[in-house]
């Protein structure tokens, strides 16, 4: 198994594009190709953030890609489809989003996927719809908790022996947050954080000591897989990006 953070060129590449630093002559690494990012009228430093996250989560997702088998991708919070236009238009999509309007705006702009209006904590696809699907990967980019979504996607979808997954999650966020005494484990329960030494303790090891143990040795075992490798990138105290390749048990 492997867990690799995005290398130091990587990250270097993100802060020059959010940055609109073009890449040094010579450069072996291209950056990735940036298009419409949402910034929600958003100007100045905090749209360079959104910026360079949307860089961070196309550049995530490019290196997973490559042990994704060719077939239909479920996008669950697909939004306005920034990240579906970029990277999974030549795969048949699926995707869903709880605001009607941007589900709209997503249609348009991929015109054979079948986009729908629902909770993307559940599953809100019509079964008739996806009958004789078998996904290759889902997107749970929530930007908060997108581990219920992940549950009804293993519950409701059929899927391919060897499937790539994605995450967007805050819950370190959540940790920090100061007026919140409990956050929402991976696994459904509420955790309480306690004192100051055991938030601490809780925010550290969020990751490799919390997350992915549950992952790996819970979640995708429940589900009929075992994980294979493993990718993440953190911004900040609080947004962790991150997927896994899995194998049928």
């Amino acid at each position: 198994m492997t867990d690799k953070p995005l290398s130091p060129s990587e990250a270097f590449l993100a802060r020059r594009s959010a940055a609109g630093t073009p890449a040094a002559a010579g450069s072996t690494r291209k950056q990735a190709k940036i298009g419409r990012v949402s910034t929600g009228g958003v100007a100045g430093t905090e749209a360079g953030a959104q910026h360079v996250d949307m860089y961070r989560k196309l550049l995530l997702r490019r290196r997973m890609m490559p042990f994704c088998s060719p077939g239909p991708i479920y996008v669950p919070f697909i939004g306005e489809g920034d990240i579906a236009v970029e990277l999974y238009n030549r795969r048949r999509i699926v995707g869903a989003d709880l605001e009607p309007e941007r589900v709209e705006v997503a249609q348009r702009r991929l015109d054979d996927a079948v986009v729908v209006a629902g909770n993307c904590d559940g599953w809100p696809i019509d079964p008739e719809l996806t009958a004789a699907t078998e996904f290759v990967a889902a997107d749970f980019d929530s930007y908060s908790y997108p581990y219920e979504s992940m549950r009804a996607f293993f519950a409701n979808a059929r899927t391919a022996d060897h499937l790539v997954v994605f995450f967007t999650d805050a819950m370190r966020m959540a940790i920090l947050r100061s007026t919140a005494k409990r956050w929402h484990h991976p696994a459904g329960h509420m955790v309480d954080k306690g004192d100051t030494n055991s938030k601490r303790s809780q925010w550290t090891r969020y990751w490799r000591g919390i997350l992915l143990p549950w992952f790996r040795e819970e979640a995708a075992p429940a589900a009929g897989y075992m994980v294979t490798t493993t990718t993440y990138y953190t911004r900040g105290a609080g947004l962790l990006y991150w997927g896994a390749v899995l194998d049928r048990r």
